[in-house]
């Protein structure tokens, strides 16, 4: 039965990071990068869904070019934002 709980929620529950928009202050560019988790279910009588977006960190980049990282959680893993450093900058090079 716990199996198939588990395999129930997996097929319905989508879970992405996402980089946000890039926000300008000063010369200074601040990207967020986003957790987003969207689930839903439903039944013969009702269905219902949600959704939770949370910001992880933000990547700052300065007008002289210096890249840095600020993760908003304790425990946040680098590696895995810094693999998306140059979507990040081609995201902000578009803008």
């Amino acid at each position: 039965m716990q199996e198939e709980i588990v395999n129930y929620l997996k097929d319905r529950i989508d879970y992405q990071q996402v980089i946000g928009e890039p926000y300008q202050i000063e010369g200074v560019t601040l990207v967020p990068i986003l957790d987003i988790l969207v689930g839903g279910g439903g039944s013969n009588d009702a269905s219902g869904g949600g959704g939770v977006l949370t910001p992880v960190a933000i990547i700052i980049i300065r007008p002289e070019g210096e890249v840095s990282f600020l993760p908003l959680e304790k425990d946040y893993p680098k590696e895995e934002i810094t693999e998306k450093f140059p979507e990040v900058l081609e995201k902000v090079k578009n803008n």
